[in-house]
């Protein structure tokens, strides 16, 4: 996707459950506020409980294409709490 705005929009149209990601730094954080404010049920999850889950499910290579599938898998298993961003006046 070239832009947030494109993937929100993207992510719109197929509603999903729950869009996991982990908190990598600031990294994650505009994506994160952006896909709240576009109504899309973002969860933002500790790194160290993905590593963990992982171990678990005996899934040590690293690539992108696994920790999407890892991740989808998490948010089915585990059902993490939808994130919420600070309020306006703390962004």
């Amino acid at each position: 996707f070239t832009s947030v705005a494109t993937l929100t929009q993207a992510l719109t149209r197929l509603a999903p459950e729950r869009i996991v990601m982990e908190a990598t730094g600031v990294y994650h954080f505009d994506l994160a506020v952006a896909l709240v404010r576009a109504g899309l049920p973002a969860c933002v999850i500790n790194p160290r409980s993905y590593h963990h889950f992982a171990a678990m499910k005996l899934s040590p290579s690293r690539t992108d294409v696994t920790d999407a599938a890892l991740l989808a898998e998490y948010g089915e298993c585990m059902k993490p709490a939808l994130w919420t961003p600070p309020d306006d006046a703390c962004l």
